[in-house]
């Protein structure tokens, strides 16, 4: 990740930044919990939790917070 950058907030939302129903929004959440898990195995097991609280509660992290959980590998400045 590039520093000062972010990652998280995933809360499902409507096209024009709406609440959804209660029906589809569960059903959003879970396809992307499951989305998360696939992309973090064979990480550590608190980039999973973190990923999944950030589409549960819209939380977000910053890169430091996402390198310690092992959401991100590097913070880097540049592209090399």
């Amino acid at each position: 990740m590039a520093p000062e950058t972010t990652i998280g907030a995933a809360s499902p939302v409507g096209p024009n930044g709406q609440d959804i129903g209660q029906t589809e929004d569960a059903k959003v959440k879970e396809m992307l919990k499951a989305d998360v898990r696939t992309l973090t195995s064979g990480r550590n097991p608190q980039a999973t939790q973190l990923a999944e609280q950030a589409i549960d509660q819209a939380k977000a992290y910053t890169v430091d917070e996402a390198i310690q959980a092992g959401m991100a590998d590097i913070k880097a400045s540049d592209v090399q």
